[in-house]
């Protein structure tokens, strides 16, 4: 919006006064040469009409043919010249009396305590005002997220053929075929798999490949919005054909992810790795999809968790409970209980409240992602959580100002003139629809968002927005399903997983960021009953027939020749020893015999 005359409009400050300086200089960069910024010292005197103690006391704007202005009324017809959003605060000054009235009242308060509120700025901002950028977190954020679909889509090529291949626990093709019979097919199992799935494994080879080439296709910079939009409809179509195993709440996090990044990635042939300023609604998107995630997962367990949240005592159990728990979670569970109690306070803390400071200026956002960050490592130190805790600090980085990067970060990321982006009215468009389907993700409190937002659950399917919040319920014991095997019945060998507890002597072991679905699973199975997990029922199925695909992923095979004619699930229960009988045996664990999952079973 170019001035209405030959001569800028004028804005004239206190030049002695450190506040108005950094100020001045954000509004500087914001207005750009439309608006002239002069300190009264240097330019009072060709404005004899304003008295030094006027200049002293607020802001002067001049503006040729209309006067001037001063306080609250100067900074906002000053701040309109850089048009948008920024034209509103003056329209309603000069239309509605009452915003003008308490307009002034602020700006004379600020004013008269210039000293305070130089240091409260000091303490939220730091030396710079001016108008954040994070370019370099978006890049960082776009190309972790690129590895991370890659790491993804080759753990799915690794682990499908045993967990939903032809020869594997519940092959897709026979999904597909029994929601095939189903109206609304394509929206209750939205997956390329239906034009594709009648190449069987080839398929999901195949959509596996395209997923690898398209996230390196994000990693180098080349058509990264279209890309990330193919990533995304890949794994969504994957992880419908993975069924049950791919229901985990780091799925539907990658996916949503995913799709947020395509929203505001560069729609240039190729970026060199540099795409320019970052979009400030996209960037709010990740924000928002930070604050959900954080948010939620505390909120969930404070209004809505087992009685050890409420009680603190959630840590005393959690370390050994956890699925597929890490060496340092055994020292964890040393720790004494006042440790403990005290650790589900900071973790409340980083939850709840620490979200909310993502909205707020530089240094107390960057408190806020130091503490989010700190929590997720210590997560990943004691626990194998795949790629959620990796997703998650990627998602924290994203939020960080380009300022907080050292230099040569930010001369190797940072912005590269203008980005092609998707138009505003768009961005802004798919904003608002995040934002309302982001409050109907929000279900706890006894689901009350949820029925405000019913096009939530419609779009569902699609994982666009999604719920979250790990370990609402905590566990205070472990069980462990064990698995032999008999040729006669009466001599048992025992099947070894790889990951999950099952020798005491094994330490837990180290595997994230690779997710190890069967493992996970027989957790979850171990916690209700088979009835409650039919899956076991095929799995064990397809042990007695030799599945070569499901054999896989388990440890060595205790019949290398020939099935066994009979399996059988004992059950344990498991704990982690102390630091005393650790010692004197060696082991990690202690169990005790439970009974059987299941007792004795054979093919017909």
């Amino acid at each position: 919006m170019p001035p209405s005359s030959s001569n800028p409009p004028s804005l004239v400050y206190d030049g002695d006064c450190r506040f108005c300086r950094q100020w001045v200089a954000r509004w500087q960069k914001t207005t750009g040469d439309r608006v002239q910024y002069e300190s009264y010292q240097t330019a009072a005197w060709r404005y004899p009409e304003v008295s030094e103690c006027e200049f002293a006391q607020s802001i002067q704007y001049f503006e040729e043919g209309k006067g001037r202005r001063h306080g609250a009324d100067a900074v906002f017809h000053a701040l309109a010249w850089s048009g948008g959003w920024n034209k509103l605060p003056a329209f309603l000054y000069d239309k509605i009396f009452l915003f003008a009235a308490v307009s002034e009242f602020f700006y004379r308060l600020v004013a008269r305590n210039r000293k305070f509120f130089s240091l409260l700025t000091q303490g939220i901002f730091g030396d710079d005002v001016s108008r954040p950028e994070f370019a370099v977190g978006m890049r960082i954020f776009i190309k972790g997220l690129a590895l991370i679909y890659l790491l993804a889509f080759v753990s799915y090529l690794i682990q499908f053929p045993g967990l939903v291949g032809s020869q594997g626990i519940l092959p897709a093709s026979q999904f597909f075929d029994v929601v095939g019979q189903m109206p609304g097919k394509f929206w209750l199992a939205p997956s390329l798999c239906w034009w594709w799935g009648g190449m069987g494994d080839v398929s999901l080879n195949l959509l596996c490949g395209a997923g690898c080439v398209l996230s390196l296709l994000v990693l180098f910079g080349i058509t990264e919005a279209l890309a990330l939009f193919g990533v995304y409809v890949i794994y969504l179509s994957l992880c419908t054909a993975g069924q049950i195993f791919y229901l985990f709440q780091w799925d539907a996090l990658l996916l949503e992810a995913g799709f947020v990044a395509a929203i505001g990635a560069s729609w240039k042939v190729w970026t060199g790795g540099r795409a320019g300023e970052s979009s400030r609604i996209a960037h709010f998107l990740i924000l928002w999809l930070l604050f959900r995630l954080i948010f939620s997962s505390g909120m969930v367990k404070w209004l809505e968790g087992s009685k050890e949240w409420s009680d603190w005592s959630a840590l005393e159990f959690h370390y050994f409970t956890q699925p597929l728990p890490t060496p340092l979670a055994w020292w964890a569970q040393q720790l004494p209980d006042w440790f403990q109690h005290a650790s589900v306070g900071m973790m409340f803390f980083v939850e709840i409240f620490l979200p909310f400071l993502l909205f707020t200026p530089a240094r107390l956002r960057l408190i806020a992602v130091i503490g989010m960050i700190a929590l997720q490592l210590i997560i990943a130190a004691t626990g194998n959580y795949g790629l959620f805790n990796f997703l998650t600090i990627l998602l924290c980085l994203a939020s960080l100002e380009d300022r907080w990067w050292p230099v040569w970060v930010r001369q190797q990321l940072g912005g590269a003139g203008s980005a092609l982006r998707l138009p505003r009215p768009i961005l802004a468009t798919v904003c608002a629809v995040f934002l309302i389907l982001g409050l109907g993700s929000m279900d706890w409190a006894g689901g009350i968002c949820k029925r405000f937002f019913p096009a939530y659950a419609a779009l569902r399917p699609l994982q666009l927005v999604n719920g979250y919040g790990l370990f609402v319920q905590m566990t205070t014991s472990r069980r462990e399903i064990q698995l032999e095997g008999s040729r006669d019945g009466f001599l048992w060998k025992s099947y070894v997983f790889r990951y999950k507890p099952d020798s005491l002597s094994r330490p837990p072991p180290w595997v994230a960021p690779y997710m190890p679905r069967l493992d996970w699973m027989m957790w979850f199975a171990a916690l209700g009953t088979v009835e409650q997990n039919r899956w076991v029922i095929p799995f064990m199925e397809q042990i007695l027939r030799g599945s070569p695909q499901v054999l896989a992923l388990l440890g060595p095979n205790p019949f290398p020749n020939d099935p066994p004619r009979y399996l059988r699930a004992p059950v344990d229960h498991y704990e982690f020893t102390t630091l005393a009988e650790r010692q004197a045996t060696g082991d990690w664990w202690k169990s005790q015999p439970l009974g059987y999952y299941i007792s004795k079973v054979r093919l017909k």
